[in-house]
C-alpha cells in the first residue's frame, strides 16, 4: 500500500519518470546535505546498514521514542522508516521511481509540507502527508491505534512530525 500512496503523492505533485533533479528544500541555500550524526546514531545498527544503501536521501523522525523502535528498510529503488510507539504507527519513505501520466495535470498541494506545497489526506483513519523535496517524493503516515485518540483528530501531529523530520544518509 505504501507504493501506492507514494504514487498517488507522485502523480498529484507532476512527478517525471525517475526524477533525479536536486532542488534545495525552500528556505535553503545549498543542495548539500548534512548527515544528522545524532539522530542516526539513535537507530539500530540493521537500520544504519538500510540507510547507508538506499537510493534516495533517507529522513527519520528526530524523535528519540521512535528511533529507538523505529526500523529503516531499503531496497534498490526506495526507503521506508516505521516506528509504533505509545499508540501511534509513523512511516515515512521515499521512491526514485516516479509515474507520470499524460492524462492528469499536474498540480500544486494545498498545504505547505516542511516548507513547500504538499498534500495532506485522511483516508480510514490514517493521516497522510505527500511533498517534493531536493527532487524526491515522500510520503508521511501518522496512524492512531484507538480511533477516540485526540492525537489524529486533525492534522497537527502530522505536520509537527513533517517538520521533525532529519536527513541521516542515503543518496544525496
Amino acid at each position: 500500500m505504501r507504493t501506492t500512496l507514494l504514487s498517488i503523492a507522485v502523480v498529484l505533485l507532476g512527478g517525471a519518470g525517475c526524477d533525479t533533479s536536486r532542488e534545495p528544500r525552500a528556505g535553503t541555500t545549498s543542495t548539500a546535505l548534512a548527515v544528522d550524526t545524532a539522530v542516526l546514531s539513535g537507530l539500530d545498527n540493521e537500520s544504519k546498514t538500510a540507510v547507508g544503501r538506499a537510493p534516495v536521501p533517507v529522513l527519520v523522525p528526530n524523535r528519540p521514542e521512535l528511533l529507538k523502535v523505529g526500523k529503516v528498510m531499503a531496497e534498490e529503488n526506495w526507503y521506508a522508516f516505521n516506528a509504533s510507539h505509545d499508540g501511534i504507527t509513523v512511516t515515512v519513505g521515499s521512491s526514485k521511481i516516479v509515474h507520470r501520466y499524460d492524462d492528469v495535470a499536474a498540480t500544486k498541494g494545498k498545504h505547505t509540507v516542511r516548507g513547500v506545497p504538499g498534500f495532506v489526506t485522511r483516508n480510514e483513519g490514517i493521516w497522510t502527508a505527500s511533498w517534493r523535496e531536493r527532487g524526491f517524493y515522500y510520503a508521511l503516515d501518522v496512524e492512531c491505534g484507538e480511533p477516540s485518540d485526540a492525537r489524529c483528530n486533525d492534522e497537527t501531529l502530522l505536520l509537527e512530525l513533517a517538520r521533525d523530520l532529519v536527513y541521516v544518509g542515503g543518496a544525496k
